[in-house]
């Protein structure tokens, strides 16, 4: 959605990927599923409750897809497109490797098929026609365990995906281009007053109607940490920031000041609360 001067009204990444930023994330993406993939390939052999490997998959994907986001997101990778095919290209690749693991697991470790595709491809299907597993006496062959191999494929991938987004999805990471900067979140404001028409305080902003604000003023003051709506501010938004910290140094120096001369809260234990405090290298 665009504004009448044709700029968007939400924020949207600007596709810019650079030379550096795909390079690393593919790297990235290969060690972290051979890593991770021997580690889920091993305990899939020695898991006991077949169950648990839904979990096992999805933190196995998660994990890989927050890792390779994260070295995105230090490449400043600013494309959702490439978000997407990462996190997908990311699940079938840990798929493969996790089943490359398995069947070193499960052959005693005698050979390692990584580079194999087509015999991991083969070993598979000969795998799905005597079962992997049993469970209340029934052990899956053929269209039911490919159906159990298929959701376990889908958990990974949208493991791998929500791992991914959370580093550089354009809808909880917002970058400068001006500053060449990712936001930062430096502000958490009190609670606000209930909204009572949501859609006519979009429309009103949409528009550009900032003062349908107003009404909406803190109900209370109170410490960001009792809960608010939490905003990542511009990284050139803060310019009162540093004054509210400064005068907060400036209070505790003062405070220490007085306390390193003998002093509480700035007045001397000796003289009046009404008396100018003197500074001991000043005393008469």
């Amino acid at each position: 959605m665009r504004s009448s001067s044709n700029k968007p009204l939400y924020y949207e990444h600007s596709g810019v990927v650079g030379v550096a930023g795909p390079v690393v994330m593919a790297a990235t993406a290969l060690a972290t599923s051979v890593v991770v993939g021997a580690a889920f390939g091993i305990a899939s052999k020695f898991n006991p409750f077949f169950y648990l490997d839904g979990v096992l998959a999805f933190f196995f994907g998660y994990g890989c897809g927050w890792v390779v986001g994260a070295l995105g997101h230090k490449a400043k990778v600013r494309s959702e497109a490439l978000t997407w095919i990462t996190g997908i290209g990311l699940g079938l690749l840990c798929t493969y490797t996790g089943w490359v693991f398995w069947i070193y697991a499960l052959s005693d470790y005698q050979r390692m098929l990584l580079g194999e595709p087509e015999t991991v491809w083969a070993i598979i299907g000969r795998i799905n026609a005597v079962g992997a597993w049993s469970v209340f006496g029934w052990q899956p062959t053929g269209y039911p365990l490919w159906a159990f191999w298929a959701l376990e494929l889908a958990v990974i991938t949208f493991g791998a995906m929500k791992g991914v987004l959370l580093k550089l999805g354009q809808s909880v990471n917002i970058y400068c281009e001006d500053c060449r900067r990712w936001s930062e979140e430096v502000f958490t404001s009190p609670p606000l007053k209930p909204v009572e028409d949501g859609e006519a305080l979009k429309s009103a902003l949409e528009a550009g109607d900032f003062s349908a604000l107003d009404p909406l003023s803190p109900t209370r003051r109170r410490s960001h940490r009792n809960g608010g709506p939490r905003r990542r501010v511009h990284p050139a938004a803060g310019d009162g920031l540093p004054t509210v910290r400064k005068s907060a140094r400036a209070g505790r120096d003062r405070l220490l000041r007085g306390r390193r001369w003998g002093q509480s809260g700035g007045v001397d234990r000796g003289q009046s609360a009404g008396a100018r405090p003197r500074h001991p290298r000043f005393a008469a």
